[in-house]
């Protein structure tokens, strides 16, 4: 029995929630510092689980015209990391550490922020979570700017400082969750080197986008509908297309073979027209 990708990232998947079920239990015990390292462990195992999600994410958006996919997993890799995002602003509001609840508030804002643009397609379930993230973050910085003047801001440690190992992991780690295009979040930029990196992933997509529409063009001057299934896969143009070429082809192809010519070119138009404007939309 072999043992694929898709099995190492669901085994992500699992030591993530369980890195959070541990996490939840050092809570309830008041062990706040212990389950914030738990939860930056989870938020480690998450990120290298939506690197893969990423792709299967990419992959999945340009073969597929619907976007209703892609839309509920956004919107579940969004929920997760809000809820997880709680419960670190928990852990260090019962410590008191109220310069370091500010950061997690405003990740906690943006986030909310983001999925209320796609509120209006929320299920029952889901616009009861987002609702109680909503307010779940309106309150908790009504209460961290009454609890918390100014002077006891300054008494805190810095957030960026490097003495505290696992808030800095906790951003990082955050940050590589939102360096991914499954999580419609920007990124952070918690270091330079994973800026950059991301950069270059950019980079790369964008020229790998570029080579790949070479390759469909130079297929559907060959045979059209072949470049737009290596667009599009079985989709509705790879249909139209393929009808095309056949119907208007099929006309007076003995007595008249222009008809036949002026089938390939509208089939190839055609083609090309998808296959450039693909990634686009």
């Amino acid at each position: 029995m072999t043992y694929s990708i898709d099995d190492l990232a669901r085994d992500y998947a699992k030591k993530a929630q369980d890195y959070d079920k541990r996490g939840d239990n050092h809570q309830k015990q008041g062990n706040y510092k212990e389950s914030l390292e738990e939860y930056a462990q989870s938020l480690n195992y998450y990120a290298k689980f939506l690197q893969f999600s990423d792709r299967n994410f990419i992959r999945y958006e340009k073969t597929n015209p619907s976007r209703n996919y892609g839309l509920d997993t956004q919107v579940s890799v969004l929920i997760w990391l809000g809820i997880l995002l709680t419960k670190i602003e928990t852990c260090y509001s019962q410590q008191q550490e109220y310069a370091k609840v500010a950061v997690f508030i405003e990740n906690l804002k943006e986030l909310v922020k983001v999925l209320g643009k796609f509120k209006n397609s929320f299920d029952g379930n889901v616009l009861k979570t987002y609702e109680k993230l909503a307010e779940g973050t309106r309150y908790a910085e009504a209460t961290v700017s009454l609890r918390s003047d100014q002077s006891e801001f300054e008494t805190q440690s810095n957030p960026s400082d490097d003495s505290d190992a696992t808030f800095k992991k906790l951003c990082l780690e955050f940050d590589r969750c939102c360096s991914y295009e499954i999580c419609p979040l920007p990124s952070r930029g918690v270091d330079e080197n994973s800026s950059s990196s991301n950069s270059n992933i950019s980079q790369n997509r964008q020229s790998s986008g570029e080579n790949n529409n070479f390759i469909r063009i130079v297929a559907a001057i060959f045979f059209p509908p072949l470049g737009l299934w290596l667009t599009v896969g079985f989709g509705f143009q790879f249909w139209a297309n393929l009808a095309l070429l056949l119907f208007l082809g099929s006309l007076n192809v003995g007595s008249n073979p222009i008809a036949t010519v002026g089938a390939c070119i509208l089939a190839l138009s055609h083609a090309i027209w998808v296959i450039l404007n693909h990634d686009r939309s």
